[in-house]
């Protein structure tokens, strides 16, 4: 029996769902009127099919606009059960996705069935340069360009409610890195966060940080960039129980996403279903 992923409702119209197949990571829904729009998505069919249930209840018109905040596959498999929503992403996510994402996903459905119930889907909204703002009635959703986890990382900020979905420039780990990031990057990027006015932050991995806690968690240094081993797996705060099954997935796709078919010693720790099947 798979025990129910963690649903928060954050504002009146906000809502973040929290993993509890693969460590803690997020997904975002923001009702605006009839329709909604999700930020990120969690990649196993059954926590994302307890979204969409959630979805038909709250937004008549479904889910119009689907935002990847990076190109990895704990973030954007889930996208599939939402064929008409348009995906916005940076460039480089969706040129990412089509290098190397549909041979990970085709790798990763060997070892867990459900996710033949996947289907890829690259973003049809691009941006290259600068930030993208997605207007809304009485929303305005800014995506920021934040390199350094991955270099096709956003973040998106919700002006009105002064919170920032941030991916995974900030997370409950101490460091779960791309073999291509940028450290340096990471850094400022971590630095323009805590410059924000912010009411709070939703983490790419990990509960939500108020805003009486982000200088806190900033100051304690939980997002120093370092790689990322199994001595070193803290979190900013307890984590939610979750068994260790004995192999995940998403390995096949390096446990970095759509990145790379091999996995990473830096990659995120696996977490997932012990079997898909049973």
């Amino acid at each position: 029996m798979i025990a129910p992923m963690h649903t928060e409702r954050l504002s009146d119209d906000v809502y973040v769902f929290t993993s509890e197949l693969y460590y803690q990571v997020t997904a975002s829904l923001i009702v605006s009127g009839t329709i909604g729009v999700l930020i990120d998505t969690l990649p196993f069919p059954e926590e994302t099919v307890q979204i969409a249930q959630l979805v038909n209840r709250l937004c008549p018109d479904g889910v119009r606009y689907i935002i990847y905040t990076q190109h990895q596959a704990d973030h954007v498999y889930g996208a599939a059960f939402f064929p008409r929503a348009e995906v916005i992403s940076h460039t480089l996510c969706r040129e990412l996705m089509i290098a190397h994402g549909f041979e990970a996903l085709e790798q990763a459905k060997t070892q867990s069935p459900s996710l033949n119930l996947v289907r890829l889907r690259l973003p049809t909204i691009t941006f290259d340069k600068g930030n993208f703002a997605l207007r809304l009635p009485g929303k305005t959703l800014e995506l920021l360009r934040l390199p350094g986890h991955t270099p096709d990382s956003i973040a998106v900020l919700f002006q009105e409610e002064k919170l920032l979905f941030a991916g995974d420039t900030i997370m409950a780990l101490p460091t779960v890195s791309d073999p291509g990031a940028d450290v340096a990057a990471i850094r400022q990027a971590i630095e323009l966060v805590a410059g924000m006015q912010l009411d709070c932050i939703v983490q790419g991995h990990g509960e939500i940080i108020l805003r009486g806690e982000i200088k806190e968690n900033m100051r304690r240094g939980n997002h120093t960039s370092k790689p990322w081993s199994p001595k070193s797996k803290n979190w900013s705060r307890p984590a939610r129980r979750a068994k260790r099954p004995p192999a995940c997935p998403l390995s096949s796709a390096g446990c970095r996403g759509c990145c790379s078919t091999e996995p990473s010693p830096s990659c995120i720790p696996q977490m997932c279903l012990r079997s898909m099947t049973a």
